[in-house]
């Protein structure tokens, strides 16, 4: 999947304001990279069941399941928490050098 892919993937609204790319320790996005790539496998590996649900409850409760294990791979990644993920996944959607970056530290660690 491509970076920006990744980083549509990755956007959590949260309804805080967009943040400047400097606001965000160059760690930390190295982290929010890091924590960023083990949901989207989580994500690959769940798409396909929530979509194979037989009703619309069974598909609440996938949503449910994948929704825990994506908190915890972002809790169980040093130097970030929940929120602060989505923080940075919500600058990430309104400001561009931030994205650049994040699609950088991204590439740099899968080649893409």
């Amino acid at each position: 999947m491509g970076a920006l892919a990744l980083i549509a993937i990755l956007a959590v609204a949260v309804g805080s304001r967009a943040q400047a790319q400097d606001q965000f320790e160059p760690a930390k996005l190295e982290s929010f990279v890091t924590a960023a790539i083990s949901v989207n496998e989580l994500i690959e590996q769940w798409t396909p069941r929530i979509n194979a649900a037989q009703n619309e409850a069974q598909a609440e409760e996938l949503r449910d399941e994948a929704n825990a294990e994506l908190a915890a791979a972002i809790e169980q990644t040093n130097g970030i928490t929940v929120e602060e993920y989505r923080e940075i996944s919500q600058a990430v959607r309104g400001d561009p050098e931030l994205a650049a970056r994040v699609t950088e530290i991204y590439q740099e660690r899968t080649g893409q």
